[in-house]
């Protein structure tokens, strides 16, 4: 499990992206990957992800405040 902050979500169109906290490139989330209330996810917030390989590069599955 990674760590990062989300640096933007948009929760009509139901995706954002999260930089991690060890770097790299930010990397993508959809709520569909979400564990809590996506209301819970706006910039800034402290989140925990496993990050795997997704069709168009990284991604966030298992996100969790």
């Amino acid at each position: 499990m990674g760590t990062g902050r989300i640096v933007r979500f948009d929760g009509i169109r139901g995706y954002g992206f999260i930089a991690p906290d060890e770097g790299g490139d930010d990397i993508f989330m959809h709520v569909n990957d979400l564990e809590d209330e996506k209301y819970l996810f706006r910039p800034g917030v402290l989140v925990e992800f496993k990050a795997e390989e997704g069709d168009k590069g990284l991604k966030a599955s298992a996100v969790r405040l």
